[in-house]
This record gives structure tokens, C-alpha cells and sequence, in this order.
């Protein structure tokens, strides 16, 4: 009796479609993310953490944020389960100006890496000492709704973080209207 491969299910095998492909593969993107996340024992912070706790109110975003042990494996790693998932070489990994802190891009329309039509999709980052505390939802660590709190007002006291201020302040305002609400 002999064992057959079985073939990984591919979304996309044109890389043509380009930001199409990117907007229909958006949901399987986050999937694979999250079941990595939740394998990996990382801890999602930032505004993916706002709004898997926050629901409805919290500001609308595209890129993942994560706390991981070995940034730059986690990254290869990804990179190489979304091109899986997409179908062809559409990601890829490099370092981000923090040191240790790795990205995930996607190439983007043109299918061209390097260019400025590329995408970051995931920011992986060494986990800071202390270690940060988390909830789990569904199995998946994010960082608590009081720690995110903590670094908005943080980095509003910072004056060379002055590009992120207003995204923050809408952050934490839509936080205090969360929190108001499930009084």
C-alpha cells in the first residue's frame, strides 16, 4: 500500500492579480497569522490587540504586530507559509529599522520587491524584559487592554513619536468609549 502526497491547496497561482489576489487572499492571510500565533505562543499587541478586545470600536488596520522569542525565524517562517498560501513568491522578509525587529512585506502589485508599492503585513519583535502580560482569546495571546494603554500614553510623551500622536489618541479615546460602553 502506498502513501500519496497530498497536494497543498493553492488560493492563487497567478501572481498577475496583483492587489485583487492581495484584497481576496485578505482573509485566509489573517487566518494563517493567527493559527501561527496561536501555535508559536506569540503575543499580538497593538491595534490587532485593541481590536480583538474592543470589538467595533477600535480603529481599522492592515498590519500585525508581534511579540515572538526569534524574530527573524518567525519572520522567514511566515514569509514562507504566505507564499504557500498565496500561491507564488509574493512575501518577504527583511529587517525593520529597530533593531531587533523583523517584517514580513508583501511585493505588491507589480510583483517587485524592493519597490514602493510594497506592503508591510507583519512587524516581529523580540520580547521586551519584563515580559508583557496578555489575555487569550480563542487561543491566541494578545497584550491586555491596560498595557496598551500604557505604551499610547508612552509614546504621546515622546516627543520623536509625534507622527504616531494622533493615531494614538484616537486609540486610546476609542478605548475609554469601549470601556464606557460595557459599564
Amino acid at each position: 500500500m502506498r502513501k500519496r502526497k497530498l497536494k497543498k491547496k493553492r488560493i492563487f497561482n497567478n501572481p498577475i492579480k496583483g492587489f485583487l489576489g492581495e484584497y481576496w487572499a485578505g482573509s485566509s492571510v489573517n487566518k494563517t497569522i493567527l493559527n501561527q500565533s496561536k501555535k508559536k505562543k506569540d503575543i499580538i499587541y497593538g491595534a490587532r490587540s485593541v481590536e480583538a478586545q474592543i470589538g467595533l470600536f477600535s480603529r481599522p488596520t492592515k498590519d500585525w504586530d508581534i511579540f515572538t522569542k526569534k524574530p527573524k525565524k518567525s519572520a522567514m517562517r511566515s514569509e514562507k507559509i504566505l507564499d504557500k498560501t498565496y500561491g507564488s513568491n509574493h512575501y518577504y522578509a527583511k529587517p525593520a529599522l529597530h533593531p531587533g525587529t523583523w517584517k514580513v512585506m508583501s511585493k505588491g502589485i507589480d510583483g517587485r520587491k524592493g519597490t514602493k508599492d510594497d506592503v508591510g503585513i507583519i512587524d516581529y519583535t523580540k520580547i521586551p524584559r519584563p515580559r508583557p502580560r496578555f489575555v487569550v482569546i480563542n487561543g491566541v495571546r494578545f497584550r491586555r487592554i491596560s498595557q496598551e494603554k500604557k505604551a499610547k500614553y508612552k509614546a504621546l510623551k515622546d516627543k520623536t513619536e509625534k507622527f504616531r500622536h494622533k493615531k494614538d489618541r484616537e486609540d486610546l479615546d476609542r478605548i475609554k468609549m469601549a470601556m464606557w460602553q460595557k459599564r
